[in-house]
């Protein structure tokens, strides 16, 4: 038995390991909205303009590009959705992913996660 329980568990874990591209669980639409990093940003200056870190994506005229916006680093592109990676994605391939109803986003700092910004009824 154990000669064969040991070549199916490994085609299994090949197969399930395979380069072959899968359907991503998100859409381009998925990513737009508002956004905030919950830490937000921190001073020790108490005199000090505090920006929180925020990013903006809305639809654009073409089909598949965002117009993104990032408030706190002053930084307003375009970016392409990739279907068949789930990413959205900029020229120069800094992209954000979805994950778990997270927007993430790798810098040289480490990843952000940005969530879902919520607004109160008023």
């Amino acid at each position: 038995m154990k000669k064969f329980a040991l070549p199916l568990i490994a085609s299994a874990f090949l197969m399930a390991c395979s380069d072959e591209p899968k359907q991503p669980e998100v859409n381009g639409n998925d990513y737009v909205g508002s956004w905030v990093n919950p830490v937000g940003q921190q001073s020790q200056n108490p005199n000090d303009v505090i920006i929180n870190d925020r990013v903006i994506i809305a639809p654009s005229d073409l089909e598949g590009v965002f117009k993104v916006s990032i408030l706190a680093k002053g930084v307003f592109t375009d970016m392409e959705f990739k279907p068949e990676n789930g990413l959205l994605c900029a020229a120069n391939d800094a992209c954000f992913q979805l994950v778990d109803g997270k927007l993430k986003l790798g810098s040289e700092a480490g990843i952000l996660t940005y969530e879902r910004e919520q607004y109160e009824n008023q």
